[in-house]
């Protein structure tokens, strides 16, 4: 099934929660220092070089990236992935299915998208303008090596994805 949104939509009810949840907390706005995040972990968001969307998001349930599944399950292996990931197959809902799905079906979204988000990585984007994501977020996208605690290269060079930085908890997946 494909199954996607507008980025903005996510945005705009995140932005609508919390000024509920404020209201109804009676805690006034200058007393707040911190906002914790929590989200659909597998959906996607395709930002080009200003941060804005390239392309609709793909929700976490979206399992269109059958073939690229397969592929990516062929390349590496199933026995590698689940030593590298942790994950015990490759199914087309993780981030790597989807990035490679769009690189070999949408080549100039692909082209255009200068980062590659997951939903939470995308709002916190918004919250903070800093493009930064977490170990746990990531644990699912194949994108994550869990031994050492780092990007998995390998996974990257096959989707044609390079590192904006080189520390895991502020770094950026960029084309």
């Amino acid at each position: 099934a494909i199954v996607e949104c507008d980025a903005e939509t996510y945005w705009r009810a995140c932005c609508a929660v919390v000024q509920q949840v404020v209201a109804q907390s009676g805690v006034a706005p200058a007393e707040i220092v911190t906002l914790a995040i929590s989200s659909q972990a597998e959906t996607l968001v395709l930002l080009d070089p200003a941060g804005a969307p390239t392309r609709r998001v793909i929700v976490w349930l979206d399992n269109r990236a059958v073939d690229e599944a397969a592929a990516i399950a062929g390349h590496f292996g199933t026995e590698e992935i689940f030593r590298i990931s942790g994950q015990p197959e490759v199914v087309p809902t993780w981030p790597a299915c989807k990035i490679l799905w769009v690189k070999r079906n949408e080549p100039a979204v692909f082209a255009a998208t200068a980062r590659f988000l997951l939903l939470e990585d995308y709002l916190l984007y918004r919250l903070t303008g800093a493009y930064v994501t977490e170990l746990a977020l990531q644990s699912d996208s194949l994108l994550v090596d869990i031994n050492t605690r780092q990007w998995f290269q390998p996974m990257l060079d096959y989707l044609g994805v390079r590192l904006a930085l080189e520390h895991l908890y502020a770094q950026r997946l960029c084309r």
